[in-house]
């Protein structure tokens, strides 16, 4: 019997994938990088248990990557390939293909039909088997997922946390509900977030598992740091889709400001465990972001690109206001409270609009590195425009570090900064308890990780004030996530998980569909830990 013969392919349902897809990442890719794009197509079964990959394209693919790797092509009939497993993963997949490659999906090969229970296939899809050449063989029997005990609140976000964490320690960012996959593993400002709750969580003792998990995704941010004394300890990241080194990968940068989520993670982790790498660690990699990654005047300095292993000044967003919530895990240490009081003047002084709210993006290269292409395009033409969106989440971000540096001993004018700040937040929140994606854009929505972002934020502005006046707010927004997660949409360890329908849930990687956000989860668990545990 031949292979053809002997191998079967297993395929959504007709229809089920169809038409659900939106625009996505490989979308925002094409042509960015001469004659390949990147396409992250899910597998939804567990590749060690597969004879193969059925590979299948719109058009001739070229040369194929996946995950890095040059692909093993075992057989070939038209735009049908059958790829060795090795290389994948059961979620999201990385693969490079050529320009023409039109539309890319990925299909579990087995063996026999015998050979299907053991696949690991993803719950969720009506199956259906087919030869390699295509003919029908009918549906395929799936085992109903295993049922995860409902718990309260906190067990429900512990439990969704841990099963966001991939094999090596990675964390991934979203469970797209629209293809019923896991994507974007190892984005360090997420991982760092979710270090934090973990840490937090399994100080607590919420549910088991918390110490093993933390520690692994610890030791995987430990094992990724730069050794290049052009960076040294910085925590290498996807970039923008926009900037790419290589056409068989997204490239990596460092920037500054998120080792103030790295930080705040290992930290945490440290404080937990009693191991003192991780604490070392943390300190390490805010020293690099206040000595390398900050101006003079306290603005952005630039992002390190670790293939080309140069800094560029790319421009500044009001997500870098989250720098002074990191300086602030050192208080002991001098250029910690100089760096944040710099960090929070500067931010304040640039972008603090009428209504008190942060003004979303700024070009400003006056002491930064060698500038690159900026983050919007506009400043090529209007180098003084403050991008007008006011992106809410980066409120949050900035209510942070100001915080931060208050608690650090900040003069009064940031407190007055970040006074006008808070209000602007509380006045800007829905009446059911969220806040959008962004204020002025009511169509985008509203967003699930604005609203754990800016909860979180109000709570630890009233720590370091101990004005308990935004705390109704907090108590409305998570009543607000409490009113979005849908178990019966997304796996049952994701049941405690709240769902995003923004347009942005996935940020600029994929837009309108909803997703679970292992961030907005952890979050989430800090705020109320944080809300437990009073200002």
């Amino acid at each position: 019997m031949s292979m053809m013969e002997r191998y079967v392919a297993v395929l959504p349902q007709a229809g089920d994938r169809a038409n659900g897809r939106g625009p996505s990442l490989t979308d925002r890719l094409k042509g960015l990088c001469g004659r390949k794009r990147l396409v992250f197509p899910a597998l939804g079964a567990d590749p060690a248990r597969l004879a193969g990959v059925l590979f299948e394209s719109g058009g001739a693919p070229g040369r194929i990557t996946v995950n890095g790797r040059p692909a093993d092509v075992r057989w070939r009939r038209g735009r049908r390939l059958l790829l060795g497993p090795e290389p994948f993963c059961r979620d999201e997949n990385l693969l490079s293909v050529s320009r023409g490659a039109g539309d890319v999906v990925l299909f579990p090969v087995v063996e026999a039909l015998a050979d299907i229970g053991k696949a690991g296939l993803a719950p969720g899809w009506p199956w259906r088997l087919q030869t390699l050449d295509g003919a029908d063989l009918g549906p395929a029997s799936v085992p109903a997922p295993a049922r995860v005990p409902a718990g309260d609140v906190l067990s429900g976000l512990a439990r969704g946390l841990l099963a966001m964490i991939a094999e090596n320690g990675d964390v991934w960012s979203f469970y797209d509900l629209t293809e019923k996959t896991l994507r974007l593993a190892g984005w360090r400002w997420d991982t760092g977030i979710v270090l934090e709750a973990l840490s937090a969580a399994a100080s607590r003792r919420i549910v088991p598992g918390l110490d093993a998990a933390a520690r692994a995704v610890g030791d995987r941010l430990l094992a990724t740091r730069l050794t290049h004394p052009n960076c040294l300890g910085g925590f290498p990241e996807w970039t923008d889709p926009r900037y790419r080194e290589s056409p068989h990968g997204v490239s990596q940068w460092v920037v500054p400001f998120n080792a103030a989520f790295i930080a705040s993670g290992l930290k945490r982790l440290g404080k937990y465990t009693g191991v003192p790498v991780y604490t070392l660690a943390a300190r390490d990699a805010l020293l690099l972001a206040a000595s390398s990654g900050l101006t003079p005047s306290g603005g952005i300095s630039g992002y390190y690109f670790e293939q080309s292993q140069t800094w560029r000044y790319l421009g500044q967003i009001n997500d870098s206001g989250i720098l002074g919530r990191g300086l602030a895990l050192f208080p002991g240490e001098s250029w910690s409270a100089e760096a944040s009081f710099r960090a929070a003047g500067y931010i304040l002084k640039k972008a603090a609009r009428p209504d008190g709210h942060i003004g979303r993006a700024w070009w400003d290269p006056v002491g930064a590195c060698k500038s690159g292409d900026p983050l919007f395009p506009e400043w090529k033409s209007h180098p003084r425009r403050v991008v007008p969106k006011v992106f809410l989440r980066g409120q949050a971000w900035v209510l942070m570090g100001l915080a931060g540096a208050l608690r650090l001993g900040a003069p009064g004018l940031i407190e007055r900064g970040a006074r006008r700040l808070a209000d602007f937040i509380v006045a800007s929140q829905q009446a059911d308890g969220s806040w959008l994606y962004s204020q002025g854009q009511p169509a985008l929505g509203a967003c699930a990780k604005t609203t754990a972002a800016l909860a979180l934020a109000l709570v630890e502005w009233s720590r370091a004030t101990r004005d308990t006046r935004p705390l109704p707010a907090v108590a409305r927004a998570l009543c607000y996530l409490d009113a979005c997660r849908r178990p019966s949409d997304v796996p049952p360890e994701l049941a405690g998980l709240a769902v995003d329908a923004s347009s942005e849930g996935c940020i600029i990687y994929f837009r309108d569909r909803p997703v679970v956000c292992a961030y907005t989860a952890a979050l989430e668990l800090l705020a109320r830990l944080a809300v437990e545990e009073g200002t």
